[in-house]
């Protein structure tokens, strides 16, 4: 005879909220959407102490003591929004007004390139003394030696010099000066904040089940710094944000450490 019984699958989808902890009440607030999760998932690790008995002659094991429980938990971004940046990389976010630089100094290197402070650039003017600098500009000049002072990548916010420069009195090492204007743009500096904790909120579908509710809370999420940011890839890039899910002994449920919620 086979016993058989109803079995629920699940395969999951789902949005990721990340907030603020609060220390006095345990509750998470503030929450935003992280984006695009390809991957999240919780593991639990315990430490243990076998005890061999010394009676048998088979020193068996009679006894294991558990020492320590450990939740982690992994999730993969491919949302490069600087506050998920941030978290990650163990930094801080800034956003930085668009604005205007005056004399900022530059050093004239025949043909090679100096960044300047700011990206975004526009109506940039570099000069020696009171001597404009003559940048070339695709489709009115050629680039042959001689022709042009300097090239610009105003996106990146970076001057090439020319090897060999159209304005004649300026030579290698020369102090130059630039004026110009810049957009609006954020920065992400990494290894510059304490590490926070955090609430995780996933509220997903279960896409095997009748998309059925699925909601998973992780009340204290500490999270490590970025074991790895890569840049350059044939792939959509992404980013792990690993950590822990510690005991909180201010939740009220059995969980200390997280719950999940299904919905019937």
């Amino acid at each position: 005879m086979a016993w058989e019984t109803e079995s629920t699958y699940y395969s999951g989808q789902g949005v990721v909220l990340l907030g603020d902890r609060d220390p006095a009440t345990g509750k998470g607030d503030g929450f935003y959407a992280v984006g695009n999760v390809s991957a999240l998932s919780v593991a639990i690790a315990t430490s243990v102490i076998e005890h061999k008995e010394s009676q048998s002659g088979a020193r068996g094991i009679d006894l294991r003591l558990t020492t320590e429980i450990k939740a982690t938990m992994t999730m993969t971004l491919e949302n490069y929004d600087p506050r998920n940046l941030a978290l990650a990389l163990r930094g801080n976010s800034a956003t930085v007004a668009s604005g205007t630089v005056t004399d900022e100094a530059l050093v004239f290197s025949p043909g090679l390139i100096s960044p300047m402070v700011r990206s975004g650039v526009s109506a940039l003017t570099v000069s020696k003394g009171v001597t404009p600098l003559i940048l070339f500009v695709a489709g009115t000049a050629t680039e042959a030696d001689g022709e042009w002072d300097y090239k610009v990548n105003l996106n990146a916010g970076s001057i090439q010099w020319a090897p060999v420069p159209k304005t004649a009195a300026l030579v290698l090492g020369d102090d130059l000066l630039a004026d110009y204007s810049y957009s609006a743009q954020k920065t992400v500096g990494a290894l510059t904040a304490a590490a926070s904790e955090k609430y995780v909120r996933f509220e997903g579908l279960n896409t095997a089940d009748g998309n059925k509710s699925v909601v998973v809370e992780a009340f204290r999420f500490l999270t490590d710094p970025l074991q790895e940011l890569s840049l350059i890839s044939d792939d959509i890039q992404s980013f792990a944000l690993e950590g822990s899910v510690l005991l909180d002994a201010l939740q009220p449920g059995v969980s200390k450490y997280f719950r999940q919620t299904l919905l019937d």
